[in-house]
This record gives C-alpha cells, sequence and structure tokens, in this order.
C-alpha cells in the first residue's frame, strides 16, 4: 500500500512537470554533451514540488547558501513523501535524455534544518510504467546540516535495485527527489545538476591496496615482500583485514579483482564504505587453492564511488586457515591485441543460465552481465523472480577484441549482495553457456 501510494503522488507531480515550464541552461552540442543538466541560471525552473508551487523556487545572492549565482530552494512540508520532479528533454539539439556515456549524475545539495535528513532518488525512462521498471532508492543518502556533493554512480543505476529493474540510460525520462515522512517542515537547496565522465582506458590495472592494513578480531595478517597479504584465521566474527584504499575514486572501473590462494573452499566477503558512511557488502565463493574472482563495481552503485573511504576484506571464521590475497586492482578490461575483427556472424549466442539456484532464498534483484571489448555493458535484468536464464544474440555486433568476455551475475539476500563472475568464449556463428552453481554465489 505504501508503494502504491508513493506511486500514485510522484507519478502526479511528473505529470504536473510534463505540462511546467523548462529551466535547462542548453549549451550547443556542436561535439560532445559535456553532460550540464540544470544549473538555474536561466529564467524558469524546470523543477516542479509535489506540494504547492510556492515551495519550490529560485533563489540567489544571500538567499543561496550554496554560493555565488541562482540555486533552487525547495521547502519540503509535513508529509508521507514531499519533493521535487522534472523531465529530461529528449530528441532535438538539446537532447538530455541519453546518459549513456556518463559515469555518474552528480549535485549539491544544503541541508537548512539542524537535523539530519535522507534522501530519496527515483528515475524513470521510456518503458517505466510502475515501481518495477524504474530505478528506486529510498533513503539513499543522509544529508547532515550543511552542504553534501550528491553522486550518485550510473553503473548502479543500469542494473537497478530490489525489485526494479535496470535503466536504459540512453532513454532517461524524469529525475524525481523526495524526502519519505517528513513530519516538520524542512528546506533544502540544490544546484548544479550534471553528468560527470570517467574515461578509463580499456586493460588498465590499478591497484588498491596500500602498505598499511589492520586486522580483524580472529585474523592475523602477515606482509610478504612480494606485496601479498596473508590472512591467517583462527576465529572472531568476522576474520580479514581493512585499510583505506589507495585509489579511492572507483567511477569508470568494471571490476574489482582479487587474486591469491586458499587452504580451503570458503566464502569472501569484500565491504566497501564511501566519504558519507554508507557501506556495502558483496560475497562470492573461492575454491581450495589459487583463485581469481572479479566483483563487478556496479554491485556498489548505491555508493559515492568517487570517494571510497575504507575497504574490509574478510571471511567466515569457519573453516579455519589461511588465505593469500596476492593482487587487489581495479580493472577495465580488454586492451589486447584483437582476437576476433568484424560483426559476429548470424547464430552467435551467449546465454547466462542460473536455474541451479531457482531454491536459493529470495533471488531478489538478480541480474546478469556481460562485458564485450569496446562496448557498454550488456545487463539483463529478469521479468519475475523464476526467470534465471538469459539468451543474449550478439550476431551483428562489431567485436574488435578478446575472443573471450567476462560475465556475471548477482542477487541479493538479506541484504547482501552474492556474485559470481566467470568468462565465456565467444564462438562465432555458435552458442556458448555460462552456468555458475548455487555455490559460486556462496550461498
Amino acid at each position: 500500500m505504501r508503494r502504491a501510494a508513493i506511486l500514485a503522488a510522484i507519478a502526479a507531480a511528473a505529470l504536473a512537470a510534463s505540462c511546467g515550464p523548462r529551466g535547462f541552461r542548453r549549451a550547443p552540442r556542436s561535439h560532445q554533451w559535456d553532460g550540464r543538466l540544470v544549473d538555474f541560471e536561466g529564467r524558469d525552473n524546470p523543477f516542479v514540488a509535489s506540494g504547492d508551487e510556492k515551495d519550490c523556487k529560485i533563489v540567489s545572492g544571500t538567499d543561496n547558501p550554496l554560493g555565488p549565482g541562482r540555486a533552487l530552494r525547495l521547502t519540503l512540508r509535513p508529509g508521507p513523501y514531499p519533493g521535487v520532479s522534472m523531465e529530461t528533454p529528449s530528441g532535438g539539439r538539446h537532447d538530455l535524455s541519453d546518459w549513456s556515456g556518463f559515469a555518474a549524475l552528480v549535485f549539491d545539495c544544503y541541508n537548512g534544518s539542524a537535523e539530519a535528513a535522507k534522501l530519496s532518488v527515483r528515475i524513470d525512462d521510456e518503458l517505466s510504467t510502475d515501481y518495477t521498471s524504474r530505478l528506486n532508492l529510498e533513503n539513499w543518502l543522509t544529508l547532515k546540516p550543511g552542504s553534501t556533493r550528491c553522486v550518485l554512480p550510473l553503473a548502479g543505476a543500469e542494473l537497478g535495485s530490489v525489485g526494479s529493474r535496470g535503466l536504459d540510460l540512453s532513454k532517461v525520462k524524469s529525475l524525481h527527489l523526495f524526502v519519505l515522512g517528513v513530519k516538520t517542515p524542512l528546506t533544502l537547496y540544490f544546484d548544479a545538476f550534471r553528468l560527470e565522465r570517467r574515461q578509463r582506458p580499456e586493460g588498465i590495472r590499478v591497484r588498491v591496496m596500500p602498505e598499511a592494513l589492520a586486522a580483524n578480531e580472529g585474523a592475523r595478517v602477515d606482509r610478504a615482500a612480494d606485496g601479498s597479504v596473508g590472512l591467517s584465521i583462527s576465529g572472531g566474527r568476522y576474520p580479514g583485514f581493512k585499510f583505506r584504499p589507495d585509489t579511492p575514486d572507483w567511477l569508470g572501473y568494471d571490476f574489482l579483482e582479487i587474486a591469491g590462494d586458499s587452504t580451503a573452499a570458503r566464502s569472501l566477503v569484500l565491504k566497501a564504505a564511501d566519504g558519507s558512511g554508507r557501506s556495502a557488502q558483496c560475497v562470492t565463493r573461492i575454491g581450495k587453492g589459487r583463485f581469481c574472482v572479479r566483483m563487478p563495481v556496479h554491485l556498489l552503485g548505491e555508493l559515492d564511488l568517487s570517494r571510497v573511504r575504507e575497504v574490509v576484506v574478510f571471511s567466515t571464521p569457519k573453516p579455519q586457515g589461511k588465505v593469500t590475497v596476492r593482487s587487489l586492482v581495479l580493472v577495465r578490461p580488454g586492451g589486447g591485441p584483437p582476437a576476433l575483427r568484424g560483426p559476429l556472424p548470424e547464430g552467435t549466442v551467449l546465454e547466462l543460465d542460473c536455474s541451479s539456484i531457482v531454491e536459493v532464498g529470495r533471488n531478489s534483484g538478480l541480474a546478469f552481465i556481460i562485458w564485450p571489448p569496446g562496448r557498454r555493458p550488456i545487463v539483463r535484468t529478469p521479468r519475475s523472480k523464476g526467470d534465471l536464464r538469459h539468451v543474449v544474440p550478439v550476431e551483428g555486433m562489431p567485436i574488435y577484441g578478446a575472443s573471450k568476455v567476462p560475465v556475471a551475475a548477482y542477487f541479493f539476500d538479506h541484504g547482501m549482495r552474492h556474485y559470481a563472475s566467470g568468462e565465456l568464449t565467444i564462438k562465432p556463428g555458435e552458442r556458448s553457456v555460462w552456468e555458475p552453481a548455487a555455490a559460486d554465489f556462496s550461498h
């Protein structure tokens, strides 16, 4: 009932926005759009409030705590989900609906209250019709009193949220910002809505682990001369190690690759936290002996990936033994000499089959990802809970790169992101199948 009410109210705001004025700063796009969405320097205001229009106005000078120039002042009255909405114009010279070439949505916010507030975000694309077909991030970011730089990685928007499919970033239709359960009037200021790029070269590998590491309870950490980390597990709740990453900006990378050796098969968990204190945990399975797992950075898409503050790598206390982490690097695949050239012939199909996890928990937010060389990741989300197999025809796709492509699948279960990663060999004119087992997800 609560989600239905939220849908009805914000849909009404979106309808109002479609009839309202447009106030975008429109720079000619002779070459490449610079990503500017709204900076409020124009006369009109593209945002429409869910309440009284007087609660949403442009201010400047001493009335703007975000600095010189103009900003949007939003007064939120008590209610279940007061907020604002704007539509992104599509088509023509000033098309602002194609976000596919960008790494993050960024905007500035000032909370004029003495209390913290939690900002929620909703984004619709052209196919969004209800709660399950759009991006829903309820209580996404805590706005402390004063200024906050808000960063939403678009990799996470492309992957989707729990119970929601991923967005088509080339056809974004509207943006909605709101606060759930406002009990006393709250004033927020917004400015400089923009999309930012992080154009990382293919084939890049960037070190994450610094020299300084701290061991968690139940673990002993030994640093070898070659830079590898030996993790001896003897008990505790979360035996592992933590550190402040050498590279805090993770935007634009595809994977966090963890390679090493283990004395036994076990779960391996990575927890990342950003500068605002938000965190996310991802778990997978490693086997006995040498391992190399690639965690999609997409899975951390609700965090501010431009400012990763802390990383924790840990395992379960049983079985006891030793895990050696030889490298932990950020990766963008590709970059080597091409193995395949030209468009793929008819009948070339990549299949991701996760039917083996049909009886696992709450397969919430299950998604499949393929990283073709030289192209954006292909993301597939299921139509229903039992939709655990995806066939992706790639015939006609121009492939100029390696014949093996990285693949991954993940699902949420009780707040943990379970994932499995692997590779598929592209066989021109044939079908290639990846079939991870339930145990590969550490479940």
